[in-house]
């Protein structure tokens, strides 16, 4: 929905957001170019009304996944939500494709090892022996660190004498 200037009080009697939301260009182009054959394009306006459908379709999976989750007294939409907005949209058909494809998402969040709790788990040690190797890197990481500041004041203890010294040459020449 656009409004002009001459709108703006139409517009704000609506309840309309100021900012209207938009999709990345770049991306959507890209989507809809992989969709399409290699010898076929798309034109700008045609990007631009797909890009206002999909617009509308989020908007209305959205509402529908809120009003879901609502029925279930939660608050926050969850995937059960949005099968459910699906299906109440009478968009059956997608379903089977959208289902495979949150089976394999929630298979890869499981395989890959993200929390350190999962990390943890996964590598076999206890707390206690995870905690003391902790300290161990630690103790090291500081002595590495006393050692360089060591050498730092050294080099600047040495360079501070040998400018002294240089300079004291320098003025006996």
């Amino acid at each position: 929905m656009e409004f002009d200037e001459a709108d703006t009080d139409t517009a704000a009697s609506a309840s309309v957001p100021a900012a209207t939301p938009t999709l990345p260009k770049l991306s959507l182009s890209r989507l809809i170019h992989a969709s399409l054959p290699p010898d076929w394009s798309c034109s700008e306006t045609a990007q631009e009304r797909i890009q206002q459908c999909c617009i509308e379709l989020i908007q209305l999976l959205a509402s529908e996944s809120n009003e879901m989750m609502q029925r279930d007294k939660k608050q926050q939409i969850m995937t059960h939500h949005v099968l459910k907005a699906v299906k109440e949209l009478e968009f059956d058909n997608w379903l089977p494709e959208l289902e495979a494809l949150i089976q394999a998402k929630e298979a890869e969040a499981k395989s890959a090892p993200r929390s350190l709790k999962r990390r943890m788990e996964q590598s076999g040690r206890s707390l206690d022996e995870l905690a003391r190797r902790q300290q161990e890197m630690f103790q090291k990481a500081k002595q590495k660190m006393e050692e360089k500041i060591a050498k730092q004041v050294a080099a600047q203890t040495t360079t501070t004498t040998a400018t002294t010294t240089g300079s004291t040459c320098h003025d006996n020449v």
